[in-house]
């Protein structure tokens, strides 16, 4: 992975460049499993501790997608920063200094929504067109519970780059990260 210049950001005084969205376990977990839209991914809500929730934020550099269902297999894509709605070509490469700038994801809960940012990782394979993406859409704090959420959708998707063929669970991706 590549290596990064050491720095020290405040962030938004919670140690990310964003605010968080504040709200309740069960609210948060509520939106577990739900769609942005017809076709689109499933958003899902992964509880990782504080120290694992920055390092994605702040150090993820690429993901390592496994192979889907009918074998085909998707190199290592680079993690962008860019509209949630845009093409992951569109979106801009971030390395962990320039993240003091991302400023929001855009990740509402009610009503459950994304008219912002997120975190994209998108690769296809050239054989079928067909994509493999990860994308963040927020963090979520549990107010009742003190609980660090990865706000996430990550699946395989036809050659129209939003139909849902398959979601990939978390523990399936390899998540690479900058060296220090």
């Amino acid at each position: 992975m590549p290596t990064a210049d050491s720095f020290t950001a405040l962030g938004r005084g919670n140690g990310f460049p964003f605010c968080l969205i504040n709200a309740t376990d069960s609210a948060i977990n509520a939106v577990d499993g739900n769609r942005f839209g017809t076709g689109l991914g499933i958003l899902r809500a992964k509880e990782l501790s504080l120290v694992n929730t920055m390092a994605a934020i702040w150090n993820l550099y690429s993901i390592s997608f496994p192979n889907d269902a009918s074998g085909n297999s998707y190199a290592d894509s680079v993690v962008r920063y860019g509209d949630a709605n845009e093409n992951y070509v569109d979106a801009t490469e971030l390395n962990p200094t320039e993240r003091v700038c991302a400023e929001s994801l855009g990740l509402e809960l009610s009503p459950l929504r994304n008219r912002g940012n997120a975190f994209i990782a998108n690769t296809e394979d050239f054989g079928t067109l067909n994509n493999a993406r990860f994308e963040i859409h927020g963090v979520c704090f549990a107010t009742d519970t003190s609980k660090y959420y990865l706000m996430y959708m990550a699946g395989f998707y036809s050659d129209d780059y939003v139909s849902l063929d398959a979601e990939i669970p978390f523990a399936n991706l390899t998540l690479n990260y900058y060296t220090y």
